[in-house]
């Protein structure tokens, strides 16, 4: 189980676990992908941000998590990850670890400031102007290219992405309403306008 701190937002689709080999001089070597929902469960929590992961399998060999998180901060801040490992053999084996480091500047997202805010998108009819349910979009970071997720409008036409830093953001509609396909339109959003404006993002 991991907690990160509070200044991190963890990106649901980046979760990748593999297998691994050790050689007679302990070095280990990545292998292949395992599988979510055959080889382990991935649960996530957001909001506080916490994630657990649960093998079907004994374990017999180490394995490497690969995931990526935002950094909701200004530079000069502090990460932490403190995690959490469970087993069970003739008793219950726990042991907990703790780490920090420090944001550093790079062309990386956001403005610098590490002030957050949150996107709503509101999807409507072009013609009637009524809301639309089931439209899928995509969020992604226009300077990295990193896609911080995909949700689903709700009843209301609406859905929310929140704890976004300040900045330019791409917003892509996944799936039409009429027969599924992907769609190529897209936005590009810049999120501190938006807020001043205090407006959700309406699409057609």
């Amino acid at each position: 189980m991991d907690h990160p701190s509070s200044n991190q937002a963890i990106i649901e689709n980046s979760f990748h676990l593999y297998s691994t080999t050790i050689d007679e001089k302990g070095q280990v070597t990545k292998k292949e992908e395992l599988e979510k929902g055959k080889d382990y469960e991935l649960d996530l929590e957001f909001d506080p941000d916490s994630f657990q992961i649960k093998f079907k399998e004994e374990i017999t060999r180490p394995y490497i998590l690969e995931y990526q998180s935002l950094i909701l901060d200004k530079v000069g801040s502090t990460l932490q990850n403190e995690v959490t490992f469970r087993g069970e053999n003739v008793k219950e084996i726990k042991k907990e670890s703790e780490a920090s480091i420090v944001v550093k500047r790079t062309a990386g997202m956001g403005d610098g400031t590490g002030a957050v805010g949150a996107l709503t998108i509101k999807k409507v009819d072009a013609s009637s102007g009524k809301a639309l349910k089931g439209a899928s979009f995509s969020l992604t970071d226009a300077a990295s290219g990193i896609v911080i997720g995909t949700k689903t409008t709700d009843e209301e036409g609406s859905l929310r992405f929140d704890r976004l830093l300040y900045g330019d953001y791409i917003v892509l509609q996944m799936t039409s309403l009429k027969n599924g396909s992907p769609s190529l339109r897209a936005a590009l959003v810049h999120l501190l306008s938006l807020l001043d404006k205090q407006r959700p993002l309406i699409l057609f």
